[in-house]
């Protein structure tokens, strides 16, 4: 039996030798965001990437979003909008709230060691100084 080359539409486009495409990937859903400050930077990362592999149009992806929160942090979002009057139209406002709910609760520990860790050096020079401070400082 002769080999038989494949029908064009099953190969990649532009390659020189015959490879075949990829047949559809399931792509997994992101879970449910459990609350948990530690797990927000994960679950953000997850859902922008089931919208990219999914080819989910931008204009639901909010909606989408919000469907995987819990109940309390759904709760939340349409408190802010209610109550609070702060609209959220796209999904990176979704999780702009999202990181200000959950803020690191030692980040302001974290910068201010920073800025103490800044020294003159006589061989750096005040303005390397000044340049360190300033960076530590913003």
């Amino acid at each position: 039996m002769e080999d038989c080359p494949r029908p064009s539409e099953d190969l990649v486009p532009g390659s020189e030798v015959g490879v075949p495409l990829p047949q559809a990937v399931m792509v997994n859903k992101p879970n449910v965001f459990d609350g948990k400050r530690k797990h927000l930077t994960s679950w953000i990362c997850k859902v922008k990437r089931y919208f990219k592999l999914t080819g989910t149009p931008v204009e639901r992806q909010l909606d989408l979003a919000i469907n995987y929160l819990n109940d309390v942090e759904q709760n939340y979002i349409e408190d802010l909008e209610e109550k609070q009057g702060i609209v959220i139209n796209m999904l990176n406002d979704l999780f702009v709230a999202l990181r200000k709910k959950f803020v690191n609760p030692k980040e302001q520990e974290i910068l201010r060691k920073e800025l103490y860790a800044v020294k003159f050096s006589p061989l750096k020079g005040i303005e390397t100084y000044s340049d360190d401070f300033l960076h530590a400082a913003a």
